[in-house]
Order: C-alpha cells, then sequence, then structure tokens
C-alpha cells in the first residue's frame, strides 16, 4: 500500500466512526426539569416527590429533587410522546406526554406500582 492508500483508508474509518456515533436527541417537549409526586408512595422515608431532568442530547436524570436529578444521569427510552426510564435502584417508570403533563407509573424492583404525574418545570 502507498501512504495515499493508507492515509485514505485512515481518514474513511474516522469519518465512518464519528457518524456511527451520533448521540440521540430528545424532542423539544421533552426537554426540561419535571416535578411529580408518586400516589400513595409511603415506603421511602425521602417522601413521594420526584424529579426527572430530560437533556436535549437524550440523557435522563432522576431523584428526589433537581439537584439529585441532574448529578445522576440516567440512560432513558423516549419514543414518540412517552418516556422509559429504569432508575438505578432497578425501578422503572413509564410516563405518557398528556395536556402537557407526564402521567404513568412507576414500578420498584419488587413490583409495586404507584401511579405518577409530573409536570414540567
Amino acid at each position: 500500500m502507498t501512504k495515499t492508500t493508507v492515509i485514505t483508508c485512515i481518514a474513511a474509518a474516522v469519518i465512518l466512526g464519528s457518524t456511527s456515533g451520533a448521540i440521540a436527541q430528545a424532542p423539544a417537549w421533552a426537554i426540561a426539569t419535571w416535578k411529580g409526586t408518586l400516589d400513595a408512595y409511603r415506603t421511602d422515608p425521602a417522601g413521594p416527590n420526584r424529579a426527572l431532568v430530560v437533556r436535549a442530547d437524550g440523557t435522563c436524570g432522576w431523584g428526589l429533587t433537581e439537584a439529585s436529578a441532574t448529578a445522576a444521569i440516567q440512560s432513558c427510552t423516549i419514543t414518540g410522546d412517552s418516556v422509559g426510564l429504569l432508575t438505578s435502584a432497578g425501578s422503572t417508570i413509564k410516563l405518557q406526554q398528556k395536556n402537557g403533563k407526564l402521567e404513568g407509573t412507576f414500578q420498584t424492583k419488587g413490583g409495586r406500582s404507584y401511579l405518577i404525574t409530573m409536570t414540567k418545570q
């Protein structure tokens, strides 16, 4: 192989590698800090309030407060008008956008399920 061929192959690999590693983007409606309360959730001494932060790059944070949610980056799935999230504690959150709010369920790792409604801040 000549030097020109090697350089061309390296350049092609760099270009292909950079396009295949594209970062997902969240839809505009989802990008925000969302706050809500888990209905009838009394097992957590910290209380039932939760915060969800959806970032433009498609990553999410989940926590008891906005501050803890911004620190805990989570992988989430945003499709159409729904958001799905698996927390570091193994809980599953499934939310649907309805009338400017996110409504859905919070299911603990143990299988208990709670309703949650979140409001965009």
